[in-house]
C-alpha cells in the first residue's frame, strides 16, 4: 500500500494488513476496542461492555493480565448465554474473541462491529446489507485513521511545546484522553499553536471535527499519554 492508497482507503482490512505489527500491540488493541464500541448498543450485557472496559485498561497498564482473563471469561459466559438478535450475537462474539486475540483482535473485532462472525456471510448479505456494511468499514477507517496517524509521515513534538504556560498542553492532553473529552480537541490546537506548534498536519487533526477516539495519535503525541 502506498500513501494515497491509505488516504483514500475504505476497509480497515488491507490498511491493517499494510501497518502489520508496526502499530504496536496498544495501538492494535486500542482498535479493536474502539470497533467494539461502536457496536455499544447491542452489547446489552454488563459483563461484555466490561470486558470492553478492561482491555482499554489493560492496553494503558492499568489494569493486570489477571483482571483482562478474568473479565474475558465473564465475558464468554454472557455470550454463550445470550439470546439475541444475529447483530448483537456477531458483536459480543467479537468482544470475547478480540480480548483474547492479543494482536489479532483489531480484526475480529471489525467484523464482530460489522455484525459478521463469518466473513463469508458478506457474500450472502443483500444490496442494503452490504451498503451498511460498506458504511461501517468507512467509519472503521476513520478511526484507525485517527488512532495510527499516517504511517508514511512521522511527526514529533517539540519540548517547547510540552513545558509551554505550565505545562498546558500536556495538561489538557491527558484530561482529554482520561475523561474522553474529544470535544476539547480545537482547544488543544489553540493551546498548541500558542505553545508555538505550526505543524499543518496536527493542527488540521485537531479541528477535523472527525470522530475521536482513545488512542488518538495528536493525543498520543504528548508524552505519558501513549
Amino acid at each position: 500500500m502506498i500513501e494515497s492508497e491509505w488516504l483514500v482507503c475504505n476497509d480497515p482490512q488491507p490498511m491493517l494488513r499494510h501497518l502489520g505489527c508496526k502499530a504496536g500491540e496498544r495501538k492494535r488493541r486500542l482498535f479493536a476496542c474502539a470497533c467494539c464500541r461502536r457496536a455499544w448498543h447491542l452489547l446489552a450485557d454488563s459483563r461484555i461492555r466490561t470486558a470492553v472496559e478492561t482491555a482499554e485498561r489493560y492496553a494503558d497498564k492499568a489494569a493486570s493480565e489477571t483482571e483482562l482473563e478474568d473479565a474475558s471469561d465473564c465475558a464468554e459466559v454472557a455470550y454463550r448465554a445470550c439470546n439475541t438478535k444475529a447483530g448483537g450475537h456477531a458483536a459480543a462474539h467479537a468482544v470475547v474473541s478480540s480480548i483474547a486475540g492479543g494482536l489479532d483482535a483489531s480484526r475480529t473485532a471489525v467484523f464482530g462491529a460489522q455484525g459478521i462472525v463469518n466473513p463469508k456471510d458478506v457474500a450472502e448479505s443483500s444490496e442494503c446489507e452490504r451498503d451498511a456494511l460498506d458504511a461501517e468499514r468507512a467509519e472503521q477507517t476513520s478511526a484507525l485513521r485517527d488512532i495510527v496517524g499516517n504511517p508514511f509521515h512521522s511527526v514529533a513534538v517539540a519540548p517547547t511545546w510540552l513545558t509551554w504556560h505550565g505545562g498546558a498542553v500536556p495538561k489538557m492532553a491527558r484530561a482529554i484522553y482520561e475523561g474522553r473529552a474529544f470535544g476539547r480537541m480545537p482547544a488543544l490546537a489553540k493551546a498548541l499553536e500558542r505553545a508555538g506548534c505550526s505543524d499543518a498536519e496536527i493542527l488540521a487533526h485537531c479541528r477535523s471535527g472527525d470522530e475521536y477516539v482513545r488512542g488518538c495519535w495528536v493525543v498520543d503525541l504528548v508524552p505519558g499519554n501513549a
